[in-house]
C-alpha cells in the first residue's frame, strides 16, 4: 500500500444521503469508477441514517475503509434521520484512525486521522 504524498490534497466528496442503505448501490458505482479508484477522495455521507443493527459488511465498498457514527437516538434526541459515514480510499493512506465523534441534537462531528 502507497503513502500519501506529502502535499496530496484530499478531496471531500460531501453527500447528503437520506439512507446510505437505501442509496448504497448508488454510492458503489460512484467510488468503483477509475477517477475516484485513483484519487484520495473521501466521500463524506450525511443523514446516513444507519443504526447498530446494519453491519459495516451491508455498506462496505471494496477497496474503502470505512469509518461512521450512527444515529443515537438517546444523544441526538432525533428518532429519525442523522449519522455520519466516512469513506476513505485505502490506496493512499495506510495509517487511519477515528479520532473522536460527536453527536448532539444540530451537530454532528467525526474526526478521523489520515
Amino acid at each position: 500500500m502507497e503513502q500519501q504524498a506529502e502535499g496530496t490534497s484530499i478531496y471531500p466528496i460531501p453527500s447528503q444521503c437520506w439512507s446510505l442503505r437505501k442509496n448504497f448501490d448508488h454510492l458503489e458505482t460512484i467510488t468503483s469508477t477509475e477517477q475516484l479508484q485513483d484519487c484520495s477522495c473521501v466521500p463524506a455521507i450525511t443523514e446516513s441514517w444507519l443504526t447498530s443493527n446494519i453491519t459495516d459488511s451491508q455498506v462496505n465498498i471494496d477497496n474503502y475503509t470505512l469509518f461512521r457514527s450512527d444515529r443515537q437516538s438517546d444523544q441526538s434526541g432525533k428518532t429519525t434521520g442523522s449519522g455520519l459515514s466516512l469513506y476513505i480510499n485505502n490506496k493512499w493512506a495506510n495509517s487511519m484512525t477515528l479520532l473522536s465523534t460527536r453527536i448532539e441534537r444540530s451537530l454532528e462531528t467525526m474526526a478521523v486521522k489520515v
